[in-house]
């Protein structure tokens, strides 16, 4: 974990810590490989851009898959959809509980970090 602050900076937000964890759990090295010695601004262009090759990698086949995955753990299914880790506090923010529109929504703007989606239905 010291490579990793080392690589994010001192003073880096803990929002980035989280995303890097979440995005590169199991695969950290891949992350301290292509990121350490590198720019602020080079590690956080990784860091969207691998996040936006999971969305693509990871996303719901179809309405019906998602739906059947939001019943059995909102969390981890919300969480695959953004590509983000929740905490209960941010899933609070979605005020929504109607699967089709949240999977219509997102996939208009899969990209959209999750409290921005959120917002949209406040």
């Amino acid at each position: 974990m010291d490579t990793i602050a080392k690589i994010l900076g001192n003073g880096n937000a803990l929002e980035l810590l989280s995303m890097v964890e979440f995005l590169f759990q199991g695969n950290m090295q891949y992350f301290i490989d292509n990121c350490k010695d590198r720019s602020n601004k080079y590690v956080f262009n990784f860091v969207h851009d691998y996040r936006k090759y999971l969305i693509e990698q990871t996303r719901y086949a179809s309405y019906e898959d998602f739906n059947d995955t939001y019943i059995k753990n909102r969390k981890s299914s919300l969480e695959r959809l953004f590509q983000e880790y929740l905490t209960d506090l941010k899933l609070d923010q979605l005020k929504c509980a109607d699967t089709l529109s949240i999977y219509s929504k997102h996939v208009l703007n899969p990209e959209i970090r999750f409290s921005r989606f959120a917002m949209d239905f406040m």
